[in-house]
C-alpha cells in the first residue's frame, strides 16, 4: 500500500468544513426550506460529529495512531516502520537515563516492528536502518551490520541517489560505528571517510573520524582532520582547544601558539578569551616562556574573576602560581632548561 488506512481519516477530518458548506447550501434551496430539510441537515451533521469524535481516539498519541493503522491495515508497512522509529527514540531516552533494561525492552519492540516492515516492504532502506539500530542496542552487532549494509545497498541502487547523499552519509557513519565495535579498524576508517565525503558540512562525522584516529594513536591524522574542521568552522571552540592540546602533546609549540593567537584575535567573547588565554599561558609555560605565561595567565585570571566562572576563577590562580614558582626557580639556577621548539 502506498497510503495507509489512516490517510483516509486525515482527509475525512479535513472535510468537515466542506460538509457544513454543502449542507448550508442545500438548506438555502427554496424547496428544502422546510422542517424536513432542517431535520435532514441536522442528522447529517450529527452523524459527522459522532464519527469525528470516534476518530479522535485514533489520534490521542502516536502509539494509538500507528497501532490502530496496523490493526486496520495489517498489510501496511509504513505504520510498522513508524512504530519502530518511535521505539528507538524511547530506547535512546532510556539509554541517556542509564536504564539498560528499559533500553533493551524498547529496542526489542523496535526490532520487531522494523522486521515486520521489512517483511512487508523488503526494499525500504529506512526499515533496514531502523532494524540495524535496534539490533545494535541489544548488542547483536553482526545482524545489525547485515541490515546496515542492506540499507546502504538499497540507497545506492536508487535512481535519485545523488539527491540522497546526506541520508547515505548517515548510513555509512552508522556502519562505521558498528565496524568499530567489531574492531575492524580499516573498515571503520573507510566508512567514516565515506560519510565525510558525502556530507562534508556535518561536523559530527569529522569529529568522530578525528577521535577514531586519536584512539588509534594516529595523532598526525587526527591533527589534519581537526584542521579541516576549523576550515569549515573557524570559531568552533572545542575543536580549537582539542587541536591546541594535541599540538602541545607533540611538542609543536609554535603551531599551537599560532592557532590560539589567531583564535584570540577573531573572538570578542569574554569567556572564550579567558579559556584561550589560559591554554596559551600553559603552552608558553611548557615551552619555558614563563614571563609570557605569567602575563597571559594574569589576564585570564582577571577575566575569570570578572565573569565569576568558578572552574576558571579557582583554577587559574594555582596555575599562575606554578608559573611564577618555575620562573623563580630558574632565576635561582634550580629550574629546568628551556625546552627546544
Amino acid at each position: 500500500h502506498r497510503f495507509s488506512w489512516v490517510a483516509d481519516h486525515f482527509i475525512y477530518l479535513a472535510s468537515v468544513a466542506v460538509l457544513v458548506m454543502i449542507i448550508a447550501s442545500l438548506a438555502s434551496i427554496p424547496t428544502l426550506r422546510s422542517r424536513l430539510g432542517a431535520v435532514l441537515a441536522g442528522i447529517v451533521l450529527l452523524v459527522a460529529a459522532i464519527l469525528s469524535h470516534q476518530h479522535t481516539k485514533t489520534f490521542e498519541s502516536l502509539d494509538t495512531l500507528w497501532l490502530t493503522t496496523i490493526e486496520r491495515t495489517p498489510s501496511s508497512w509504513m505504520p510498522n516502520n513508524n512504530m519502530s522509529s518511535l521505539m528507538l527514540r524511547r530506547a535512546g531516552v532510556a539509554m541517556d537515563a542509564g536504564d539498560t533494561d528499559l533500553k533493551h525492552a524498547f529496542a526489542r519492540e523496535a526490532r520487531d516492528f522494523a522486521l515486520r516492515a521489512i517483511e512487508l516492504k523488503p526494499d525500504h532502506a529506512n526499515a533496514h536502518s531502523n532494524a540495524a539500530e535496534a539490533f545494535r542496542l541489544i548488542d547483536d552487532v553482526g545482524t545489525a551490520l547485515y541490515h546496515q549494509q542492506t540499507a546502504i545497498d538499497l540507497l545506492e541502487a536508487r535512481a535519485d541517489v545523488d539527491r540522497r547523499h546526506k541520508e547515505l552519509a548517515d548510513e555509512y557513519f552508522k556502519r562505521g560505528r558498528l565496524e568499530h565495535l567489531q574492531k575492524r579498524w580499516d573498515d571503520t576508517e573507510t566508512s567514516f571517510r565515506r560519510a565525510v565525503d558525502l556530507h562534508p558540512e556535518h561536523m559530527m562525522y569529522w569529529q568522530e573520524l578525528a577521535q577514531f584516529y586519536e584512539r588509534q594513536d594516529r595523532l598526525d591524522d587526527a591533527i589534519i582532520v581537526y584542521g579541516t574542521m576549523l576550515d569549515l568552522e573557524p570559531e568552533f571552540a572545542p575543536i580549537i582547544a582539542r587541536l591546541a592540546r594535541l599540538l602541545l602533546e607533540q611538542v609543536r609549540y609554535d603551531e599551537s601558539i599560532a592557532l590560539l593567537e589567531r583564535s584570540l584575535e577573531s573572538t570578542d567573547d569574554e569567556l572564550l578569551r579567558c579559556q584561550f588565554l589560559d591554554m596559551l599561558a600553559n603552552i608558553h609555560a611548557s615551552a619555558g616562556s614563563f614571563e609570557i605565561a605569567i602575563r597571559l595567565a594574569t589576564e585570564a585570571r582577571d577575566i575569570a574573576i570578572r565573569l565569576d566562572v568558578p572552574i576558571l576563577r579557582d583554577g587559574i590562580p594555582s596555575r599562575l602560581e606554578s608559573y611564577q614558582n618555575s620562573l623563580d626557580a630558574r632565576r635561582n639556577g634550580a629550574g629546568p632548561p628551556t625546552p627546544s621548539r
